[in-house]
């Protein structure tokens, strides 16, 4: 049984839950890319490290920072390692310990030394032969090839014993069980390659016996390479060719792109790396440059070698020459999120409240488990596995790790591709429907149930599996009884919270939401918690609550749970906005029937995040406005959260730095967190104006009529509406501190923050609509020439009317084609928005918490 976090509840069975389905039985991808299983070895361009073994710590002629074992993690498939004779151990490099690595309680006769071992002696070769072992054992679907440049000549059967001496030589690749290297230049596939077990391909530029060791393979039988010897010359690109030795090509090419200076050391000048010129020298543009020159010479890199790997776009570039979208290294996708330390100032809290909390953290920790079982039938086995392996090595760790960040094996960030291998497309119905169950089957069935079973089947709290014992029809299963044994967990600790809770209306929540989780009736629950005192200590969010997730019908809740302590002062200056919604609803602009007649202003509360469980991945909720079950909204309205210590981390670490990249020069003075943070308020408010129910009918609702367009029209609304609500607040004073530039520059920053969610996400996708709407309109301009964007201040405010009217006549109207046609027209990433989105990578897509301390 896998642990959350350290210390963390556990769970116990899962028998109650349904059979997991078993991600062994997936697609399979070869070195990180399904493509490649089907590509020869030898049209395949693999990254490479030059002098992979040279990455010791401060020393000149390191051409590497990274150690093999996080090369390897990092996703390099190709190491060219220099084997030499050993000085002995009074040699100078021994005799320097900060440039040597060598561990005298190993002895061998191969050392890994960079040009001589008196200038880097990286140690034993079959120090680094165990970690590759290490790596193999716990990859099954990568191909690792070594390029051994044998300086002192070593025998074949002298490097083949260190493969022996670390149990290695199973992995080899023989040339001799492929008879079409021989015959015709034409290698096996590299799935051929993964399914053989044979996934280490060795070659040594000095080969002896190959008739008993053809796992050495002889390089210059096999590889030319482009020029190693490139100079760097100062501001201007190096000029890299694709002019290859030996001459004419052979089947397999390394494509050297690195430069050097040179160094007098001990009186002799050395050509040695140049880490300074690796930020241009490894971009994209300058790889391509010179891979292109080598595809006009008819030649194909297959082994694509840098110095400094870790600075510049090495993967980037291997993915566009192979023609491949290009899946980021667990390194690089868990960097996307920066680490960011969320306070809270608890010191107003009881005893008794700090006990609660712990409680609540618990109830998340079940709530997690109750979320990944909704969300696919695999992902408890499959974090179970990836729990049991995180101690293999470091990239072990990371996938671990990023699973638990993004709640999933799929990434948001890369539109819900999937970052392990073994796994499916993401169920649009998650697991909250059967997998082999179509929409028109679902239709079909709920067009034959009465109004009272109609609503449970489309509802919010149910999900719908088949009747074994009526010939696999349909049927609905409550949530308490889908996930009775974690439900009942959480039940019981959410009535000792409120047993120790200072606040008496809280108390009362907490108690309701665990009858909820017993009776499965979750609207009396819900109007407890609107209930809530603006005055408790402790504000929390618990149930199945967003839809997100159920992109097939946008009907399904999953379980969540926020914990949050209450800034007061905050909240109370925020009042204000409650009384103007009406208002709001009133100078929309669009006819009086599709405005909501029932509107009922929402209590707004400013907390501080405590910790978070079940349907709360990356990026972090900033704000909410719940409940959505319309028929608890028509009871008793709505409350708005807003978590103030999360928008500041992404205001400072991801909406600041973006600005600096897409926003021209003049309009960065308008960017302001104030800004920000009242539009989340404003967006979250906007929620509830607009028509909830198609108009002309008897309470059909618009969630119902748009299905899996619902998510991304409702927050694309709440967005605009939020900005169109700015401009009236401020015009009527109520908003007497951000200026109107402020507000529409801010937005625009921060349309490019939630686009890089990925257009999968309904934030994202939504924003791409407003984006895309507001240029066509006029409110937002494009300068080609600088690539940068502005507001047009003449234009923007019919514009951001226009799309109000737009949106909202068509979640009131109802009709679902009219949506897929605007969702498709304005849905996308054009160029320049691609251009610009490619301009942020280094820049965090958003944060990850570092939980207070309770």
């Amino acid at each position: 049984m896998y642990s959350l976090t350290k210390g963390a509840f556990l769970f116990a069975a899962l028998a109650s839950l349904a059979t997991p389905q078993s991600y062994d039985t997936m697609d399979v991808k070869c070195n990180g890319y399904t493509e490649y299983c089907s590509l020869n070895y030898n049209r395949v361009c693999f990254p490479a490290t030059h002098n992979s073994f040279a990455n010791i710590a401060n020393d000149i002629s390191s051409n590497q920072e990274k150690t093999i074992s996080q090369q390897l993690d990092d996703g390099v498939r190709t190491f060219l390692l220099d084997l030499h004779k050993p000085l002995g151990s009074n040699s100078l490099s021994q005799a320097l310990s900060s440039n040597s690595k060598r561990q005298n309680s190993v002895s061998t006769p191969i050392e890994l030394c960079h040009t001589s071992c008196l200038l880097l002696d990286a140690g034993d070769f079959t120090l680094e032969l165990a970690n590759f072992k290490t790596y193999l054992d716990a990859n099954k679907d990568e191909v690792v090839t070594l390029i051994l440049e044998n300086y002192d000549s070593f025998s074949s059967s002298q490097i083949y014993s260190n493969f022996q001496n670390v149990s290695l030589t199973d992995y080899l690749f023989n040339p001799n069980d492929h008879s079409s290297i021989a015959s015709s230049n034409t290698w096996p596939t590299v799935g051929q390659i993964i399914t053989s077990g044979k996934r280490l391909v060795v070659f040594s530029s000095v080969t002896t016996d190959i008739v008993n060791y053809p796992q050495i393979m002889n390089q210059n039988t096999f590889i030319s390479q482009t020029s190693f010897e490139v100079p760097y010359i100062a501001g201007s690109s190096a000029p890299f060719t694709c002019s290859v030795s030996p001459s004419p090509a052979k089947p397999l090419i390394i494509m050297n792109h690195f430069v050097y200076v040179n160094q007098t050391i001990l009186n002799t000048v050395y050509e040695v790396p140049n880490a300074n010129a690796s930020d241009m020298v490894n971009s994209q543009g300058s790889i391509l440059t010179q891979y292109y020159k080598c595809q006009t010479a008819n030649i194909f890199p297959n082994f694509l070698a840098l110095d400094f790997y870790d600075i510049g776009e090495l993967f980037q570039a291997v993915a566009a020459i192979n023609n491949v979208t290009y899946i980021s290294t667990a390194t690089n996708r868990i960097s996307q999120y920066k680490p960011t330390e969320l306070t809270a100032d608890l010191s107003h809290l009881t005893d008794g409240d700090k006990q609660a909390l712990r409680k609540l953290i618990d109830v998340c920790h079940l709530l997690d488990t109750v979320y990944y079982n909704q969300l696919w039938s695999g992902a408890i086995p499959l974090l179970e596995k990836l729990d049991r392996e995180q101690d293999l090595s470091e990239l072990h760790k990371l996938q671990y790790l990023y699973f638990r960040l993004v709640k999933g094996p799929w990434d948001g960030s890369d539109d819900d591709k999937p970052f392990l291998p073994h796994i499916p497309s993401k169920p649009p119905g998650a697991n909250l429907y059967p997998e082999d169950m179509s929409k028109d089957e679902f239709n079909d069935w709920c067009s034959s149930l009465p109004p009272s079973e109609l609503k449970k089947a489309r509802g919010f709290y149910t999900k719908i599996t088949r009747d074994s014992a009526d010939g696999g029809k349909l049927k609905y299963m409550p949530y308490s009884e889908a996930y009775s044994h974690l439900l009942q967990q959480a039940a019981s600790l959410l009535s000792q919270a409120s047993a120790l809770v200072s606040n008496q209306s809280l108390a009362t929540f907490l108690a309701a939401r665990s009858k909820s989780f017993l009776d499965n009736d979750y609207v009396t629950s819900e109007i407890s918690w609107l209930k809530i005192d603006t005055d408790s200590p402790i504000d929390v969010a618990i149930g199945p609550y967003e839809v997100y997730k159920d992109t097939l019908f946008s009907a399904k809740s999953f379980f969540e749970a926020f914990v949050h302590v209450c800034d007061f002062d905050t909240t109370g200056q925020l009042s204000k906005f409650t009384s103007s919604l009406k208002n709001v609803e009133s100078q929309l602009p669009i006819p009086e029937e599709y405005k909501n007649k029932h509107l009922v202003p929402p209590k707004i509360v400013v907390v501080n995040q405590i910790y978070s469980g079940g349907d709360t991945s990356v990026p972090m909720t900033a704000a909410y406005n719940l409940p959505n079950d319309e028929d608890a909204i028509s009871i008793g309205g709505s409350k708005l959260v807003l978590i103030k210590n999360v928008q500041h981390g992404k205001f400072d670490s991801v909406l600041t730095p973006i600005s600096q990249v897409v926003i021209s020069e003049q309009d960065l003075k308008f960017i302001d967190f104030e800004a920000f943070f009242t539009h989340v308020l404003l967006h979250e408010v906007a929620h509830s104006n607009g028509p909830h129910y198609i108009v002309g009918t008897d309470g059909e609702t618009v969630r119902s009529r748009m299905e899996e367009y619902h998510s991304m029209l409702e927050e694309a609304k709440a967005d605009i509406t939020g900005l169109f609500a700015a401009r009236f607040l401020v015009e009527n004073g109520t908003i007497g501190n951000i200026t109107m530039a402020q507000f529409y520059i801010t937005y625009l920053a921060s349309a490019f923050r939630s686009i890089r969610f990925g257009l999968n996400e309904a934030h994202g996708r939504g924003q791409a609509i407003q984006l895309n709407f507001l240029l066509d309109s006029g409110g937002f301009e494009y300068n080609s020439a600088t690539e940068k964007y502005s507001v047009n201040i003449q234009a923007i405010d019919s514009a951001v009317s226009k799309l109000v009217a737009e949106i909202m006549l068509i979640q009131g109207n109802g009709d679902k084609k009219v949506a897929q046609s605007f969702v498709e027209k304005y849905g996308i990433i054009r160029d320049h928005t691609a251009k610009a989105l490619s301009k942020l990578s280094s820049i965090p897509i958003d944060i990850q918490p570092i939980w207070p301390r309770i």
